[in-house]
């Protein structure tokens, strides 16, 4: 189990709206037939990256935030730790503005940044991915902050140790409750404050803000096995030092059956980071559930069979219109490593190599 969240920031300032060649065939033909007056819309921010940078940078500050994994620009990585350095968003900075003056950096495409952050005094461990489009698509907004929340409680490189240390959550179903409770209180707390720092140092129009609780059902439950690193959450992408942080999240759902937790209002996750369905309010009780049976093979049917008793089918579709495929669609977006823009190729995203 983790944290997601998601902060969607629209700026307060001119923006230009330019015409694009379409892209589908019809448009692109009536595109012509136009002599270019019927186009496709974007909107172009008119920040330069150095002053979205200083911007965000005072934000980060402000909390405390101070340890950057990554920045990069149109797919150019001005700084990647691969050491796990702490305290360099500073370096990192002057890093990028060594490379980059304000003339050229009013045409950038994609900024891209990946930050943790270690929140001692409630036990949780962050990572953020800010991505951040000049262009976009109208009505979009062209800063996006990902975070994902782990819990340290649990942290551990053996297995056994894990479970021992998570033995004591799940022993009733009031200790298990009471534990989700708190910390997702501390995470929404966390994405709260953040929300405010950044209208305190950002002048904004709006910030849409999303969150939710994430558990794992790894295919092979028998073998805890490596996270994938192609997915949208951060948590699966191998950053330096979060193997052995990311362990009891691969752990989870099995302690969940064999302790008999029902479990309610949670996104379930494939090991490689899709989304595989939702359970809603009505929830499940893992201990009756093959889905969460570490001794049974992973069965995709066997899942959307549980999640379709669980979650409101009328908004699971209206959902599952919107993605140009079912939950288990062989379309799957996370293979298309749609979440590296940063990275030169797709072996790269995770980091360091």
């Amino acid at each position: 189990m983790y944290f997601s969240g998601t902060l969607s920031i629209d700026p307060s300032q001119l923006t230009k709206i330019e015409k694009v060649k379409p892209q589908r065939v019809f448009k692109r033909m009536l595109f012509h037939l136009s002599g270019g007056e019927i186009a496709d819309k974007i909107e172009v921010e008119t920040f330069t990256a150095i002053s979205i940078l200083q911007q965000l940078t005072h934000v980060l500050r402000s909390m405390g935030i101070d340890n950057i994994i990554r920045i990069s620009q149109d797919d150019l990585d001005f700084y990647l730790d691969c050491d796990g350095k702490k305290n360099d968003l500073e370096e990192a900075m002057d890093a990028y503005s060594l490379e980059m003056d304000e003339d050229v950096s009013r045409f950038f495409k994609t900024i891209y940044l990946v930050l943790e952050h270690e929140d001692n005094a409630h036990n949780f461990s962050y990572l953020f991915e800010i991505r951040i489009n000049r262009s976009h698509e109208v009505g979009k907004n062209p800063i996006e902050i990902k975070v994902n929340g782990l819990v340290r409680d649990f942290l551990n490189n053996d297995e056994e140790t894990t479970k021992e240390k998570m033995k004591n959550t799940f022993s009733t179903q009031e200790m298990y409750d009471e534990f989700l409770q708190t910390r997702k209180r501390d995470f929404t707390d966390f994405l709260s404050t953040l929300e405010l720092q950044i209208k305190k140092f950002i002048p904004v129009d709006e910030i849409q803000l999303e969150h939710d609780a994430r558990i794992i059902i790894p295919k092979d439950k028998k073998r805890q096995t490596d996270s994938g690193m192609y997915a949208d959450d951060p948590v699966f992408h191998n950053y330096y030092g979060y193997g052995d942080l990311f362990m009891y999240t691969m752990l989870w759902s099995s302690m969940c059956h064999s302790n008999n937790i029902h479990i309610q209002d949670m996104h379930i996750m494939s090991e490689e980071g899709s989304e595989l369905g939702e359970i809603g309010e009505e929830g499940i009780d893992t201990g009756d559930s093959n889905a969460f049976d570490p001794e049974q093979d992973f069965d995709e049917s066997s899942i959307e069979s549980e999640l379709d008793s669980s979650t409101d089918l009328d908004s699971a579709f209206d959902s599952d219109s919107d993605s140009n495929g079912g939950w288990f669609s062989s379309d799957d977006s996370s293979s298309s490593c749609s979440s590296c823009s940063s990275c030169s190729s797709c072996s790269s995203c995770g980091g360091c190599s």
